[in-house]
């Protein structure tokens, strides 16, 4: 099975799907943070799939993925479908004021990715200086 999946990520349709660059960063992943991975890999909607193809071809335990993507999906899930509930209850008798409340979560969610984004370049250029100097 192993010599199969990678051929099948050697076809042409599979890289235009799951480009190498794409397939190199999930194995890097896995590298670098192991099982958290595929814990992580429930909340990373462009990376769920080729997270999940990954601990595939490289062998992960079946118990080992389920007991970790469970884990993730007990978070998740409960989650998703309450927010769900709480946006039916809240804005049911008005799209209008719904479109309008999530245009704005969007504009929060940008400025939100902006200072995560800008807070990891920090603690990285942080990191990198506090080494060279030990």
């Amino acid at each position: 099975m192993w010599c199969s999946s990678w051929r099948l990520r050697a076809a042409p349709w599979f890289q235009r799907i799951f480009p190498p660059a794409k397939q190199d960063k999930v194995e890097a992943l896995f590298e670098r943070h192991g099982s958290a991975g595929m814990f992580l890999g429930r909340f990373l909607p462009g990376l769920r799939a080729p997270i999940f193809f990954t601990a595939g071809s490289m062998k992960v335990s079946y118990l080992k993925f389920i007991c970790f993507d469970g884990f993730a999906a007990l978070i998740s899930v409960p989650f998703f479908v309450w927010l769900g509930h709480w946006l039916w209850v809240t804005f049911q008798d008005n799209i209008e004021e719904l479109n309008r409340t999530l245009a704005m979560t969007h504009s929060f969610s940008r400025w939100i990715v902006v200072i995560a984004a800008v807070a990891a370049v920090g603690l990285w250029l942080w990191s990198k200086r506090a080494k060279k100097n030990t």
